[in-house]
């Protein structure tokens, strides 16, 4: 809102009117954070740019996606299947799932699902589910059981035997997922097309691989870049402190100053030119220690992260020209 107040009714010291390219909002650590921050620049309508890659995998549209392409590889994929069954798709709430899982135990949650939609006495025959006519009380959510599970093998059927990028294409139209996620969230889709289609360059195993894919590139814990928000033209400048070294704007606001710095919360500590320092376990007595030696250890590198932090503060209050905000939630008697 005081971006907007700024933009609409204030002007810079000489005169002229404040520009959404004139204002620049920081953060220190952009995982974990840059959602909620982006989510409100859409809600008020804000344009912004940032060049910060943000890991592809914590994007909520992508987690879905792939949720979904979980479950169609392995309905016994428990996780998977109830995140899709909460999605915007199916909208099943918490409540649904429980009262699934307490008329059906012991079993995978897509089997209690059958259990529940498919009246005794039917029979599946080549995948498809042949259903009859049941009353009660429970009529509305076995419908949406029954509703679920010719979707979700409607979609098995057709992802079998064809390349995984084919398939995503047709899946992504098909679940509304287009239709339900915001401009931006549909470049992550469109990015998750273009990282089946370079799997496929190389191999091609459909969705089971592909995944497997995926989870591999997560594992080498390197970040894997999510696009890019880029506003066009007049835009606000979003970006970590680090990244703003040697840039400048009319106005700066410095956000999630109340996060604190950085603590060392390392279990292993390692000093150049002297080793590792680790705290000990005692077998017997089932304690653990810490050595004089660690202790120290962790004080000068807690001072040395510190030193690092101030100089980041530093670059971040000297990048306003004319004005500074600094904002963060504090409890008022930390004040």
């Amino acid at each position: 809102r005081e971006i907007l107040d700024l933009v609409h009714n204030q002007t810079n010291s000489d005169g002229s009117r404040i520009k959404f390219s004139d204002i620049a909002v920081m953060l220190g650590v952009m995982k974990g954070f840059s959602y909620e921050y982006e989510k409100a620049f859409r809600k008020y309508g804000i344009p912004y740019k940032t060049s910060v890659s943000s890991n592809f995998l914590e994007n909520p549209v992508i987690s879905l996606a792939l949720s979904a392409l979980k479950a169609i590889d392995d309905p016994t994929d428990d996780i998977s299947v109830c995140a899709l069954l909460r999605s915007p798709i199916f909208n099943f709430s918490s409540q649904d799932l429980y009262r699934i899982r307490r008329a059906v135990k012991n079993t995978a949650f897509y089997y209690a699902l059958c259990s529940l939609a498919i009246s005794k006495g039917a029979r599946v025959i080549n995948k498809r589910y042949s259903f009859k006519k049941r009353v009660g009380a429970r009529m509305h959510i076995v419908s949406r059981c029954r509703e679920f599970i010719k979707r979700l093998s409607s979609w098995r059927n057709e992802s079998m035997g064809i390349p995984c990028s084919e398939f995503l294409k047709s899946f992504f139209v098909s679940s509304g997922m287009f239709s339900i996620s915001a401009e931006n969230s549909r470049t992550s889709l469109l990015l998750l097309y273009e990282y089946s289609t370079r799997y496929e360059n190389s191999v091609n195993y459909g969705v089971s691989g592909f995944l497997d894919y995926i989870k591999e590139l997560s594992s080498t814990k390197k970040e894997i870049s999510d696009v890019a928000s880029v506003g066009e033209g007049d835009s606000i400048s979003f970006m970590t402190v680090h990244k703003s070294k040697g840039l400048e704007y009319k106005v700066c606001f410095i956000a999630g100053a109340d996060k604190g710095f950085r603590g060392n919360s390392n279990a292993i500590n390692f000093k150049r030119g002297e080793g590792i320092y680790f705290k000990l376990r005692n077998r017997e007595n089932l304690t653990v220690y810490n050595p004089i030696t660690n202790i120290l250890a962790v004080e000068q590198e807690s001072v040395q992260l510190r030193g690092e932090e101030f100089r980041k503060l530093y670059v971040a209050l000297t990048r306003a020209k004319e004005r500074l905000y600094i904002t963060g939630c504090v409890e008022p008697s930390k004040l």
